[in-house]
Protein backbone atom coordinates (compact mmCIF):
# COMPACT_ATOMS: atom_id res chain seq x y z
CA UNK A 1 0.00 0.00 0.00
CA UNK A 2 1.33 3.39 -0.93
CA UNK A 3 -0.66 6.48 -0.05
CA UNK A 4 0.16 9.49 -2.12
CA UNK A 5 0.53 12.85 -0.46
CA UNK A 6 -2.55 15.04 -0.74
CA UNK A 7 -2.16 18.02 -3.05
CA UNK A 8 -2.75 21.58 -1.91
CA UNK A 9 -6.01 21.71 -3.89
CA UNK A 10 -7.23 18.54 -2.20
CA UNK A 11 -6.35 19.91 1.23
CA UNK A 12 -8.37 23.05 0.43
CA UNK A 13 -11.27 20.84 -0.75
CA UNK A 14 -11.17 18.87 2.50
CA UNK A 15 -11.04 22.02 4.63
CA UNK A 16 -13.97 23.64 2.82
CA UNK A 17 -16.10 20.50 2.91
CA UNK A 18 -15.25 19.90 6.57
CA UNK A 19 -16.01 23.50 7.56
CA UNK A 20 -19.39 23.45 5.77
CA UNK A 21 -20.33 20.15 7.39
CA UNK A 22 -19.22 21.33 10.84
CA UNK A 23 -21.41 24.44 10.56
CA UNK A 24 -24.46 22.24 10.01
CA UNK A 25 -23.45 19.81 12.78
CA UNK A 26 -22.87 22.66 15.26
CA UNK A 27 -26.31 24.09 14.47
CA UNK A 28 -27.88 20.66 15.03
CA UNK A 29 -25.99 20.30 18.33
CA UNK A 30 -27.12 23.76 19.45
CA UNK A 31 -30.76 22.85 18.74
CA UNK A 32 -30.41 19.58 20.66
CA UNK A 33 -28.84 21.42 23.62
CA UNK A 34 -31.78 23.85 23.66
CA UNK A 35 -34.24 20.92 23.57
CA UNK A 36 -32.37 19.25 26.42
CA UNK A 37 -32.67 22.39 28.54
CA UNK A 38 -36.42 22.43 27.92
CA UNK A 39 -36.87 18.76 28.80
CA UNK A 40 -34.71 19.04 31.93
CA UNK A 41 -37.47 21.14 33.45
CA UNK A 42 -40.09 18.46 32.78
CA UNK A 43 -40.36 14.94 34.12
CA UNK A 44 -40.14 13.20 30.71
CA UNK A 45 -36.85 11.38 31.34
CA UNK A 46 -37.11 8.96 28.38
CA UNK A 47 -37.26 11.83 25.88
CA UNK A 48 -34.44 13.59 27.75
CA UNK A 49 -32.25 10.47 27.68
CA UNK A 50 -32.90 10.06 23.94
CA UNK A 51 -31.92 13.68 23.28
CA UNK A 52 -28.73 13.34 25.35
CA UNK A 53 -27.81 10.18 23.43
CA UNK A 54 -28.40 11.99 20.10
CA UNK A 55 -26.19 14.86 21.27
CA UNK A 56 -23.41 12.44 22.23
CA UNK A 57 -23.56 10.73 18.83
CA UNK A 58 -23.53 14.01 16.88
CA UNK A 59 -19.82 14.77 16.75
CA UNK A 60 -17.98 17.36 14.67
CA UNK A 61 -15.39 16.40 12.07
CA UNK A 62 -11.85 16.83 13.39
CA UNK A 63 -9.86 14.63 11.01
CA UNK A 64 -9.09 14.79 7.27
CA UNK A 65 -11.80 12.77 5.51
CA UNK A 66 -11.16 11.28 2.06
CA UNK A 67 -12.95 8.83 -0.18
CA UNK A 68 -10.95 5.62 -0.49
CA UNK A 69 -11.75 3.60 -3.60
CA UNK A 70 -11.02 -0.13 -3.87
CA UNK A 71 -12.22 -2.06 -6.93
CA UNK A 72 -14.95 0.48 -7.71
CA UNK A 73 -16.32 0.65 -4.15
CA UNK A 74 -15.69 3.81 -2.16
CA UNK A 75 -15.68 4.54 1.55
CA UNK A 76 -15.19 7.77 3.53
CA UNK A 77 -12.34 7.30 6.02
CA UNK A 78 -9.85 9.33 8.04
CA UNK A 79 -6.79 9.96 5.84
CA UNK A 80 -4.56 10.83 8.80
CA UNK A 81 -5.30 7.52 10.49
CA UNK A 82 -4.69 5.58 7.27
CA UNK A 83 -1.39 7.38 6.71
CA UNK A 84 -0.34 6.70 10.31
CA UNK A 85 -1.06 2.98 9.85
CA UNK A 86 0.98 2.95 6.63
CA UNK A 87 3.95 4.49 8.47
CA UNK A 88 3.69 1.91 11.26
CA UNK A 89 3.76 -0.90 8.66
CA UNK A 90 6.82 0.63 7.04
CA UNK A 91 8.63 1.00 10.38
CA UNK A 92 7.86 -2.63 11.25
CA UNK A 93 9.14 -3.75 7.85
CA UNK A 94 5.75 -5.29 7.02
CA UNK A 95 3.96 -5.08 3.70
CA UNK A 96 0.31 -4.83 2.79
CA UNK A 97 -0.95 -8.03 1.16
CA UNK A 98 -4.66 -7.37 0.58
CA UNK A 99 -7.01 -4.41 0.73
CA UNK A 100 -10.78 -4.69 0.47
CA UNK A 101 -13.94 -2.91 1.49
CA UNK A 102 -16.42 -5.04 3.39
CA UNK A 103 -19.66 -3.30 4.34
CA UNK A 104 -18.77 -0.05 6.09
CA UNK A 105 -15.13 -0.87 6.80
CA UNK A 106 -11.79 -0.98 5.04
CA UNK A 107 -9.91 -4.21 5.77
CA UNK A 108 -6.14 -4.19 5.27
CA UNK A 109 -4.22 -7.45 5.56
CA UNK A 110 -0.49 -7.24 6.07
CA UNK A 111 2.42 -9.54 6.75
CA UNK A 112 5.88 -10.82 6.01
CA UNK A 113 7.62 -14.13 6.81
CA UNK A 114 5.24 -15.60 9.37
CA UNK A 115 4.08 -12.31 10.82
CA UNK A 116 0.63 -11.39 9.60
CA UNK A 117 -2.48 -9.58 10.70
CA UNK A 118 -5.38 -7.44 9.64
CA UNK A 119 -6.65 -3.99 10.48
CA UNK A 120 -10.22 -2.82 10.05
CA UNK A 121 -10.80 0.91 9.60
CA UNK A 122 -14.43 1.93 9.91
CA UNK A 123 -16.20 4.54 7.84
CA UNK A 124 -16.81 7.93 9.42
CA UNK A 125 -20.18 8.29 11.19
CA UNK A 126 -23.15 8.44 8.83
CA UNK A 127 -24.21 11.95 9.86
CA UNK A 128 -20.74 13.21 8.87
CA UNK A 129 -20.58 11.33 5.57
CA UNK A 130 -23.95 12.74 4.44
CA UNK A 131 -22.74 16.31 4.99
CA UNK A 132 -19.34 15.97 3.32
CA UNK A 133 -19.83 17.01 -0.29
CA UNK A 134 -16.61 17.23 -2.29
CA UNK A 135 -13.76 15.01 -1.12
CA UNK A 136 -10.61 13.80 -2.89
CA UNK A 137 -10.60 10.18 -4.04
CA UNK A 138 -7.67 7.92 -3.14
CA UNK A 139 -7.41 4.74 -5.24
CA UNK A 140 -5.77 1.99 -3.18
CA UNK A 141 -5.74 -0.79 -5.77
CA UNK A 142 -4.53 0.44 -9.11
Amino acid sequence: MFLRKLTDEELVQIKKSKDDANKVIKAQRKKLQADIKIYQRTTNSTKLNRLIKQLDELSVITESPVLVKVEGVSLCVNYDLLKKFERSLYKSNLRCSDIKIHGKSLIIRYGKHGQSGAVELFELPEHQVKLLTVLPIINLKE
